[in-house]
């Protein structure tokens, strides 16, 4: 980028001078993106790629090894996915093209329904953690599921490596003795109703 400074005299405004300068962004050292799983339903879903240092060009261009199973925009990164599979999508930096990084896409069918179960129905502070589970038809179908509820005393969590489970426990000492309700909805197909569990 270039920018100019123009230079003159009060005294006499015809004499002048100009500056030119010119900066240069940061040499990209590298680029990665992450490993993301999507529905055949997903219209929505990018892929972001962090390019690093933070000050250098951020820009990338967008390639899918299988555009068979999932379509990218080189540009925006949106995915379009066209049938269930697993793609490599590569992220090529336009400043540098030798920077580049892969990332796993895994495009599974689109869940038709789902159903929730708790493994405990009373829960205590600094005890029993109970485990909400998901099922969702077809079993193998990415639903993209969350699990709330307005109770401020219950904190709930997904379980690491599960995306179809949740653990809930008592985050307060002072909790009151109730019950609370579970809401249990997918992001992915957010026309399915919400289903939900009392405990």
């Amino acid at each position: 980028e270039t920018k100019k400074i123009t230079f003159w005299s009060k005294a006499n405004p015809a004499i002048k001078a100009i500056l030119s300068i010119t900066t240069k962004a940061p040499k990209v050292q590298s680029v990665t993106v992450e490993d993301k799983t999507i529905s055949l339903d997903t219209r929505t879903e990018k892929m972001t790629a962090v390019v690093l240092p933070s000050n250098a060009v951020q820009t990338v261009k967008w390639m899918s090894k299988h555009d068979t199973i999932v379509q990218i925009d080189e540009n925006s990164g949106l995915l379009t996915p066209v049938k269930a599979g697993e793609a490599t999508i590569v992220a090529t930096s336009t400043a540098d093209p030798t920077k580049k990084a892969e990332a796993k896409v895994i495009v599974k069918a689109s869940v038709t329904s789902f159903d929730v179960a708790v493994d405990k129905y009373s829960i205590h502070f600094g005890g029993d953690v109970a485990t909400l589970t998901v099922t969702p038809v077809p079993a193998d179908a990415f639903g993209d599921f969350v699990c709330e509820t307005e109770c401020e005393d219950l904190s709930i969590a997904k379980v690491d490596g599960n995306d179809n489970a949740f653990t809930i426990k008592v985050k307060n000492n002072k909790a009151k003795s109730g019950t609370a309700t579970l809401k249990v909805k997918s992001k992915a197909v957010p026309t399915l109703a919400e289903k939900t569990k009392t405990i």
